[in-house]
């Protein structure tokens, strides 16, 4: 028995072969490259750091605490999430903890990320944060692929995601199957869900799977069905005709405004030589009428700043994508 100075203060203990510092209180551990851990010895004789003893479900347990407040038991059986809720199931070699959770009305064996989201153990099944279920594969690279499928394209086992319309497109975007069979290879843009085949045709995979189009002249995409994807090109043209109209409707409030100006000017020289019961009548008409022109110039003013005010929000909107898909 020996004593070592920790945190400031002498501890009793002794040193292990390996050069490391284990308390006589056993709460103490420091390892031979010097670092001091906290924690309780188990029955076992193990040291447990930031250990502590849970009675859970009206059994106690030897654990660990983790940085983000869970517990897991000792021998692995037992783990309590940072809300409280209790699950019981086994410790993989690689520290995953599995578990079970009822799905669709089966128990399936999986584990949770700290996030909340359940993977299962056989890789077909993830449910998110929210509880939503999705059912596919997952690739040997590890990446769960939702309505995921292997399918033989060129001879070749092909990892990807099977679309509504029986359409399929590989895990790395480099190839489409579309559902009569035509295989075309090229490149995706995730941005707009554009395909550009090598074979000199575009199509854009949607929710309901994929479709031919050809490019207008604004630089969207037309399909089959009549229906319009935009890309940041056709969005740069709107925006400059968007720029354009709102400086022509500027020009004519303008000109407006200014015949405005002249009319005022017309009927206030007109009131001021008409000295009668008529001209009484005439100074009642043109305050309304100038009323109705102060309102008209005000709504075009406020138009205008609307339209302006739009225009700007789309295009920061759009740098904002930009930078995004950039990253």
């Amino acid at each position: 028995m020996t004593e070592k100075t920790i945190d400031g203060h002498p501890v009793a203990g002794s040193y292990n072969p390996d050069g490391g510092f284990f308390s006589e209180d056993g709460k103490i551990y420091v390892t031979p490259s010097g670092e001091v851990q906290h924690g309780i010895t188990a029955p076992d004789g193990h040291f447990l750091p930031n250990g502590e003893v849970r009675t859970v479900e009206g059994h106690q347990f030897y654990g660990m605490v983790q940085s983000n407040g869970s517990f897991f038991s000792q021998d692995g059986t037992l783990w309590v999430r940072p809300d409280g809720t209790v699950l019981h199931g086994t410790t993989k070699p690689d520290g995953t903890f599995i578990t079970e959770k009822m799905i669709d009305g089966h128990a399936v064996s999986g584990s949770f990320y700290t996030n909340g989201a359940f993977f299962s153990e056989d890789g077909t099944v993830y449910v998110d944060p929210s509880g939503n279920v999705e059912h596919g594969i997952t690739a040997p690279d590890g990446h769960f692929l939702p309505n995921g499928e292997v399918r033989t394209v060129g001879g070749q086992e092909v990892y990807g995601v099977g679309l509504p319309d029986g359409s399929f497109m590989s895990q790395d975007h480099t190839t489409i199957v579309l559902p009569e069979g035509t295989v075309a290879r090229g490149t995706y843009d995730q941005s707009t869900g554009i395909f550009t085949g090598q074979n000199g045709s575009h199509y854009f995979l949607g929710k309901g799977g994929i479709q031919t189009g050809s490019y207008r002249g604004d630089g969207a995409l037309l399909l089959t069905d009549g229906s319009v994807v935009r890309t940041p090109e056709s969005w740069a043209v709107d925006l400059a005709q968007m720029a354009n109209i709102t400086n022509i409707v500027g020009n004519c409030a303008s000109l407006i405004a200014t015949s405005c100006d002249t009319i005022t000017a017309q009927y206030r020289t007109i009131e001021g030589s008409w000295a009668s019961p008529a001209g009484g009548d005439f100074a009642n008409v043109a305050t309304r009428v100038e009323s109705a022109m102060t309102m008209l110039n005000t709504l075009l003013d406020d138009t205008i700043d609307r339209m302006r005010i739009t225009h700007d929000n789309y295009v920061v909107s759009e740098e904002a994508n930009l930078r995004n898909l950039g990253q």
